[in-house]
Formats: structure tokens, sequence, C-alpha cells
């Protein structure tokens, strides 16, 4: 388990195949890979509200598009060869004991 006082970002690897706006669609790898330079501080990202560049709307980059899944999150739980991908039932388990919402993020490292 890792954590972090401030968000990290937990991707999905090689899976990555792009980064869309999540109000007009439009592509926003490149503006993306811009915008994760600028606001990372070495340690996480104490600041993921962003202008998208496409329709000027306010959105934040845990809320793009990402296909396939990536996200932000202060603790991160990392299965590593799994023998089951986690099911529904325990994912709702999970996320009971834990009191919040859980992401799974499948990486191709």
């Amino acid at each position: 388990m890792n954590r972090s006082d401030t968000p990290a970002f937990i991707d999905c690897g090689g899976l990555l195949e792009a980064i869309r706006c999540p109000h007009c669609g439009a592509d926003l790898f490149d503006w993306w890979s811009e915008q994760m330079d600028a606001l990372y501080n070495g340690g996480g990202f104490p600041r993921l509200a962003v202008t998208l560049p496409c329709c000027g709307r306010e959105s934040s980059l845990d809320r793009l598009i990402y296909k396939a899944p990536c996200g932000f999150a202060c603790v991160e739980i990392s299965l590593l060869y799994p023998r089951a991908q986690p099911d529904e039932d325990c994912l709702a388990h999970l996320r009971q004991l834990l009191g919040c919402g859980i992401r799974v993020i499948h990486s191709r490292i």
C-alpha cells in the first residue's frame, strides 16, 4: 500500500490509449502531458483543477476521460499478479470497510 498527503497519479501504464475532455470530447493527450509536468510538486498533485483548452470549461485532471482507466489517489493498494480479479462483492465490501470509493485501475507494466 502506498500513501501520500497529496493525490498521486495512478496510471494504467502501457494500456493508456487516449485522454479526452469530459465536456466536448476533444483529444487532450499533449495538453495533459504539459499540465502533469506543471502541476506535479515532486510528491504528488496538490491541485487537480484545470481550465480545459478545448472548450474553456473548468474541470479536474481526475475527471478527464482516460481510455483505459487512470486516476488520482492518496492511497493505492496494488495487487501484483493476483490469482483472480476482485469481483463486485469484494469491491463493495472494501468500500464499506474503508468508507470511501474505490476505482480499479489495471496497469500494464
